[in-house]
């Protein structure tokens, strides 16, 4: 029996392919020029007030996914008279109702106290972080980040600052409303348009961080006018 070939015809112009660009990121990413990474933790950072008394610090690889299994210590020492505010512009770490361990919560901590076991609240998308700057009792502050292998999120964006412990109220709650303004974005050209596509505001209404985003070209466009 004679075999009779067929020929088909295929759409040639919709068969592209793809292109894909990685990259392998060290110390978890970019972090501000003055942080000083701390030698004993692989995900340790360490500022110090006689180096620069203000900045900003983010979580690793912001505005992008943070990795999954972090326990990453942000640690803040000042001269003998000062203290430490901290005031989050962006908060999103997945988390519910108290961020306890049972809930397998994503969690932002803070301690005044070097010992791991003298902690304050815990902070995630549950149990949001004021809007008001936290402050420490002296001049220690320790931030931990931790995270675990079954939740994604985007992370935080915070300004620091230290200021003299007898600072007024009124310069204090002047750091607090300089830092709630439009969260610039990191320089990161690489970063994924899903990402980049959402960030959130304050809500008015509340002394909680709002949880909505919105897109970021509307929050271009919000600044624009203001």
């Amino acid at each position: 029996m004679p075999v009779q070939p067929t020929a088909h015809e295929y759409d040639y112009e919709t068969d592209y392919g793809f292109l894909l660009e990685y990259r392998f990121l060290l110390d978890y990413g970019e972090q501000p020029a003055e942080v000083i990474k701390s030698p004993n933790q692989t995900c340790g950072f360490m500022f110090n007030g006689t180096v620069k008394t203000s900045g900003k610090i983010w979580s690793p690889n912001y505005p992008g996914f943070y990795p999954r299994n972090l326990d990453c210590q942000y640690v803040f020492h000042g001269l003998e008279t000062q203290i430490v505010l901290i005031n989050f512009e962006y908060f999103d770490v997945e988390g519910f109702g108290q961020c306890e361990e049972s809930t397998h919560s994503d969690y932002v901590l803070f301690s005044n106290y070097m010992t791991l076991d003298r902690t304050n609240r815990r902070y995630c998308d549950g149990m949001r972080p004021p809007r008001a700057a936290i402050a420490s009792e002296s001049n220690y502050f320790r931030m931990q980040f931790r995270t675990n292998d079954m939740f994604d999120g985007t992370g935080f964006y915070a300004h620091y600052q230290f200021l003299d412990e007898q600072i007024s109220q009124k310069k204090r709650a002047k750091f607090t409303a300089s830092s709630n303004k439009a969260v610039p974005t990191v320089a990161n050209e690489w970063k994924t348009a899903a990402t980049s596509a959402a960030i959130a505001l304050f809500d008015p209404s509340s002394e909680y961080l709002s949880s909505s985003p919105i897109p970021l070209l509307s929050l271009v466009i919000a600044g624009g006018n203001s």
